[in-house]
């Protein structure tokens, strides 16, 4: 029976097809909670068995998913507090595994943001792995959320750079994708 309802008459198959055509193992879209962290763990264990670098590809999926969590600018409320909504994605290519997550930001922390980035993307794996060790013997305030810590662990365990995207959404806030690199096995 065909349609009427407008709610309804959005065809998936052009998500579906792109989603196929992208590769895309694990997609998922919306809040974060450590519960489901901790179902998205089994599922890629599952998903990617036979890869010698499961545990990186996982540990660079967790550090991106806290981001959403801590980081998002679209909240909501749980049982756990506030937590943030976003979207993230596994995608498999010949010889590498791209994973891209996305969130709202505020506009007022894009350059901060920009310069986090920018800066853990001229490290070398040896000048990444002396300030990450640098910033865990750091004293944080009470009130932090360990600001930045998350993207040099990204930057550590993966084989590029880390690539982020902002898109504007009003004078308030934007759209950032994070998109990062593992080679295959």
């Amino acid at each position: 029976m065909e349609t009427s309802n407008r709610f309804f008459q959005k065809s998936l198959y052009s998500n579906y097809y792109e989603l196929l055509e992208d590769k895309v193992q694990l997609s998922f879209k919306g809040s974060f909670s450590h519960e489901v962290l901790t179902e998205f763990g089994t599922m890629i264990r599952s998903i990617l068995n036979a890869e010698n670098n499961t545990r990186r590809i996982f540990g660079v999926f967790v550090e991106l998913a806290q981001n959403i969590i801590l980081y998002s600018d679209d909240l909501e409320e749980s049982s756990q507090g506030k937590i943030g909504i976003g979207m993230i994605l596994i995608e498999e290519r010949l010889d590498s595994y791209y994973i891209r997550a996305g969130n709202t930001i505020k506009n007022s922390e894009i350059d901060k943001f920009k310069m986090r980035c920018n800066s853990l993307n001229s490290m070398n794996k040896e000048e990444l792995k002396v300030f990450y060790q640098e910033q865990i013997k750091k004293e944080i305030p009470g009130d932090s959320k360990n600001v930045g810590l998350g993207l040099v662990e990204i930057a550590r365990k993966i084989d590029s750079k880390i690539e982020f995207m902002i898109d504007s959404i009003d004078n308030i806030k934007s759209f950032l994708t994070l998109s990062v690199e593992i080679k295959k096995n």
